[in-house]
């Protein structure tokens, strides 16, 4: 019985042994950067825009909604962001607006009218209605 139990769990870890994890079975790959198909980030500047890349591991048929929802660092939802996506990538973003005296004294220091939206951002992702992932980035001055 010793014996079976062992090689079930070499069978069941034999793929995180062999490649280093389990086999990612999410349909897209999200990828956090401050311009459409830069490079992978995971912190923006006060003033950047944050740019969610979503692309599709196999060719999809038809159009999918893609939804996203940006949470600030105190857990209210700043934006809920809609797109419906015919291709195989697609791009969402959010880009941060200072508050009035942020405008003001914007030129002067960046992080002026942005203190609700520093530190660590959630991002809640939705295919076609169901949850897919979530992913954090941070905003910093």
């Amino acid at each position: 019985m010793k014996n079976i139990f062992l090689s079930l769990m070499l069978l069941l870890l034999l793929p995180v042994i062999v490649f280093g994890k389990v086999k990612d079975n999410k349909p897209v790959l999200i990828i956090m950067a401050s311009e459409p198909g830069g490079k992978k980030t995971n912190q923006f500047s006060c003033r950047s825009r944050v740019y969610a890349d979503f692309v599709f591991k196999e060719k999809k048929s038809g159009n999918h909604m893609i939804e996203a929802i940006w949470i600030r660092p105190d857990g209210k939802r700043q934006e809920h962001t809609r797109y419906e996506s015919a291709g195989n990538r697609a791009w969402l973003w959010l880009e941060l607006h200072p508050s009035f005296g942020g405008k003001l004294f914007g030129a002067i220091d960046q992080s002026a009218g942005m203190d609700e939206f520093i530190g660590e951002w959630k991002l809640k992702v939705y295919l076609d209605g169901k949850f897919l992932e979530r992913k954090s980035f941070y905003v910093i001055c």
